[in-house]
């Protein structure tokens, strides 16, 4: 995430019984985790977890961040992210701007979360990625193990392949 807004929301503390429920919106359940609602907030904008306790009061159901990889890496070369004009889109080569698995683990510790504590009032998940300096396309199974093995994280997602490094398919 940028530094921006999310270093802004570092500041809001969860809010117990907050948890992204909303009137008239029903709770889910699947595969044992209990989802306030089913809107949620995709890896990609909360990279660090610097507002981890912020998404459950904007109404988020549950929340995955990252992609965080294995180090630290600052991304791709600016710009990075492009309209596509014609087809009304955006095209992201972020490149997992990120400072590493155990500064977001850290950051997690220190906002008391615990993998099933509840302490956000929401699912917390966790997209793991491979690092660029990584020369196969694939992550090395001791670190993709270690980060799935992270005590924050309730469900996990992780990103095997990562095309905008070099080498990767």
């Amino acid at each position: 995430m940028g530094r921006g807004a999310g270093a802004r929301a570092d500041h809001l503390p969860a809010e117990p019984g907050a948890g992204g429920a909303r009137p008239g919106w029903p709770t889910r359940h699947s595969g044992g985790v209990r989802f306030p609602n089913r809107v949620g907030l995709a890896a990609g904008l909360d990279k660090d977890g610097v507002a981890a306790q912020a998404w459950a009061r904007f109404g988020f159901g549950f929340a995955e961040l990252g992609t965080v990889t294995a180090q630290a890496q600052p991304g791709n070369p600016k710009p990075r992210m492009f309209r596509a004009i014609a087809s009304r889109g955006i095209i992201n080569r972020m490149g997992f701007n990120n400072r590493g698995a155990e500064a977001l683990a850290q950051t997690l510790r220190d906002k008391g979360v615990e993998r099933g504590n509840g302490a956000l009032g929401i699912p917390l998940g966790i997209s793991i990625g491979k690092t660029k300096a990584t020369p196969s396309p694939m992550p090395p199974p001791t670190t993709s193990r270690r980060c799935a093995s992270w005590p924050a994280g309730r469900l996990r997602g992780c990103q095997r392949v990562e095309p905008q490094h070099p080498g990767a398919a």
